[in-house]
């Protein structure tokens, strides 16, 4: 298996084409092959020491998935600015671990966010190799909208936009002088639209009656 998967990621050579020209082939030093099933199981594997290291602490804790990492830790009201103290050092870590395994953090993707009921307002001050890392209200982590309060409401609307964007499939299909019967509307709402409206609804156990109306609205 370890020979198989050397041959696999080793000796590989590719070339641009654009129009009629093609450059010359030049070999890959780094990196897997898109679109492989294999390649995101190496790049777990070679991520996988990351999680524990940055939870080493004992404060901080950590999600993965593929290649989003999630890091977050908690305190009490009255200690808040030891947020600032935890998490830097902890992006210190990840900084560390880039440079030994020849990985970059995209800052434009990676935003921080600040969650509590309190209303005293408090903005972490965040830094990654010397850059800060910006500041959010709302962020979007794996299609699922968090607001500081985690009232939902964002999320909702969120979900909203993107189902009514795919509504239009079922306009097509529900002309005046034409149309597709009824079982095949529902199965095209079941398996198009309905799944956007379900996605991650297990948070709305939580939210206000209003957030729930707007999705039954929008649903009905």
């Amino acid at each position: 298996m370890l020979m198989w998967i050397r041959n696999f990621i080793s000796q590989r050579f590719s070339a641009v084409r654009f129009g009629n020209a093609i450059s010359s082939f030049k070999q890959s030093e780094t990196g897997l092959p898109q679109g492989t099933v294999i390649s995101p199981i190496l790049f777990n594997i070679f991520i996988n020491d990351l999680p524990d290291l940055l939870a080493s602490d004992g404060l901080t804790n950590t999600a993965l998935f593929a290649d989003d990492l999630a890091i977050w830790c908690r305190t009490p009201k009255r200690d808040q600015s030891k947020l600032n103290t935890i998490l830097n050092l902890t992006l210190e870590r990840l900084h560390l671990w880039c440079i030994e395994n020849n990985m970059t953090v995209n800052l434009k993707k990676t935003t921080c966010q600040f969650f509590t009921l309190n209303r005293q307002p408090f903005s972490p001050q965040l830094v990654y190799n010397g850059m800060p890392v910006q500041q959010s209200d709302v962020s979007i982590y794996l299609g699922c909208a968090l607001d500081n309060k985690l009232k939902w409401t964002k999320h909702a609307e969120l979900v909203v936009s993107k189902a009514r964007k795919r509504l239009s499939i079922l306009k097509r299909l529900t002309g005046v002088k034409w149309g597709c019967n009824r079982d095949t509307l529902k199965t095209t709402y079941k398996t198009y639209i309905q799944p956007v409206l379900n996605y991650c609804n297990e948070v709305l156990i939580s939210a206000s009656e209003n957030v729930r109306k707007l999705l039954d609205t929008f649903h009905n």
